[in-house]
């Protein structure tokens, strides 16, 4: 039931007031671009020409040691931070995506793949528990 239907058989005084109402007909402003499109999976406001703004926030000591070694490379704050954060960041996906051998390493792997060992129980009961499994990039 309407709550105005319950204020009247209750014996409340109801007054009605201007009610909103839906017309179909009615146009909507349209937006220049969706906002879903401004941003990127994690939610950060990305600007048309696909650069993503970030702002992180420095103590007053980083921010001033940041402003000189940018001046002295000839740099602006941003383009320093950009250039070491890059660099920083290419250092650890090659890090954690690449393996680095000596000879004796490389020799023991190559040997493995060319001759597997054979199968023990774990093993196949490991096989058994991924053939279910489904994975998706």
């Amino acid at each position: 039931m309407l709550w105005w239907i319950d204020c009247l058989e209750s014996g409340v005084k109801f007054t009605p007031k201007k009610i909103a109402t839906f017309d179909p007909t009615r146009k909507l402003p349209r937006m220049k671009e969706s906002p879903a499109k401004l941003k990127n999976q994690r939610g950060r406001p990305r600007t048309k020409d696909g650069f993503v703004r970030l702002s992180p926030r420095f103590p007053a000591s980083t921010a001033a040691l940041l402003e000189k070694a940018s001046a002295l490379r000839g740099l602006t704050v941003t383009g320093f931070i950009l250039d070491a954060a890059r660099a920083a960041a290419e250092q650890v996906v090659t890090d954690e995506t690449r393996w680095q051998l000596d000879e004796a390493e490389t020799k023991t792997i190559l040997k493995l793949l060319a001759n597997p060992p054979k199968p023990n129980p774990a093993a196949h009961k490991a096989a058994a528990l991924a053939a279910d499994v489904t994975i998706r990039s």
